[in-house]
């Protein structure tokens, strides 16, 4: 027990000095210009922080969301940009910590100050000593503290300037300001970040359709390094999230290096392959049962009017029924996709059959056929579904076909 006290009575000082400094960074600092030109600077005179910084930027994905027609995409992410700030840190310890030490020991005349003058020396060595002194180790986690210091202090923004995409910072969590030698940063800066974007997406193949989300994060005047990044990790939260309705087939985190050289942007992209199988399930399969059902009247004699026009007939309105109660699921479009096709298509045999049947009933009402099938019949029980068939086999390989050739 009393080594626990006098452990705690050693630290004591420590974490009352780094409480000292993390209160002063929150207080004492003015604010800088967002020109490189005085980034980092306590006065007008002092030399410049840094001219190009380099930043390294970690995204973690949180949420993803693909709006009800796939047009947008709402992205989640946690967003953490690390830089250093040497002069910055050097400016803050000599003109805000060492103040008092200033007063003390003020600065040598001009004519003192050189290199081979003891006095100056001894004077240069006791304040590299004095700031030796502060361990800056701070973290600010309140959301309204890490607005007011990067109210204050230079932090890279990012933004988007792709059309139809909206970036917006939700909320800071963590600003680390450090100059601990064991970070290989001095500010770290983590926040949640709402990006929704405009998706590169055609409905031509739906339901089996891809679509490819493009978030673009653009810095101004910066070098940027994208941090380690672990792709499956993405990969794995955003096939979680969209709930089997949409697969991803590919994800990359890349820097774009096509913009001139103070302009830096990183490309987060998904390309997102639709699950089909609710609309194979759900839509197609029940659609070919009916016509399948309509195809059946073929193998019913002409003078079995009744059960011929009740089973086509019936089979044509359960298509179109059919087609009400699934309109919600399906995007309202002013082409053709692949599921319109294949409803199309089957309203067309639906039609076929059901004109065949009619027909053949009012040949046989006026005598022309006494008993068994008429020829139609014989040939469109296997030629129709054939046919069918065979179409609706085109249609679905047509896109990988239109690839090939």
């Amino acid at each position: 027990m009393i080594k626990v006290i006098f452990i705690l009575l050693y630290l004591l000082p420590t974490y009352l000095q780094a409480n000292e400094v993390c209160d002063k960074i929150l207080k004492s600092i003015s604010r800088e210009e967002s020109s490189l030109k005085v980034l980092g600077a306590f006065n007008p005179g002092a030399a410049p922080s840094l001219d190009i910084p380099t930043i390294d930027v970690n995204l973690d994905l949180k949420d993803i969301s693909i709006s009800n027609q796939s047009s947008y995409t709402d992205l989640g992410i946690h967003m953490t940009t690390s830089w250093d700030r040497p002069i910055w840190m050097n400016n803050f310890i000599t003109r805000v910590l060492l103040n008092e030490w200033f007063i003390q020991n003020p600065n040598p005349p001009e004519i003192l100050k050189n290199k081979y003058n003891p006095e100056y020396g001894n004077w240069i060595n006791q304040k590299n000593k004095a700031m030796k002194k502060y361990d800056i180790n701070c973290s600010f986690e309140r959301n309204s503290e890490v607005e007011k210091l990067i109210d204050k202090i230079w932090s890279p923004e990012a933004y988007s300037d792709e059309i139809g995409s909206h970036l917006e910072i939700k909320n800071y969590k963590k600003l680390h300001i450090t100059n601990d030698t064991n970070y290989d940063y001095n500010f770290s800066l983590s926040s949640d970040v709402k990006f929704q974007v405009k998706n590169e997406v055609s409905f031509s193949d739906f339901p089996f359709d891809t679509i490819s989300v493009k978030a673009d994060l653009n810095f101004n005047k910066v070098n940027l390094k994208p941090a380690l990044y672990i792709q499956k990790k993405a990969i794995d939260k955003a096939n979680t999230l969209l709930s089997h309705q949409w697969d991803v087939i590919w994800h990359n985190l890349s820097l774009d290096n096509t913009d001139n050289k103070n302009n830096k942007k990183l490309i987060y992209r998904f390309d997102l392959k639709r699950e089909s199988f609710y609309y194979v399930g759900k839509i197609i399969l029940p659609i070919i049962l009916i016509i399948c059902l309509s195809f059946a009247n073929f193998f019913i004699k002409p003078k079995e009017i009744e059960a011929k026009l009740n089973l086509t007939v019936g089979s044509l309105l359960s298509l179109i029924a059919y087609n009400f109660v699934f309109g919600e699921d399906i995007p309202k479009l002013n082409y053709l996709t692949t599921l319109d096709l294949i409803i199309l298509i089957s309203y067309f045999f639906a039609f076929i059959s059901t004109a065949f049947a009619i027909t053949t009933s009012y040949l046989h009402a006026r005598g022309n056929i006494i008993e068994g099938f008429h020829p139609w019949d014989k040939h469109l029980r296997y030629m129709l579904p054939m046919s069918y068939f065979l179409i609706l086999f085109i249609i679905l390989k047509w896109p990988m076909m239109s690839k090939i050739f």
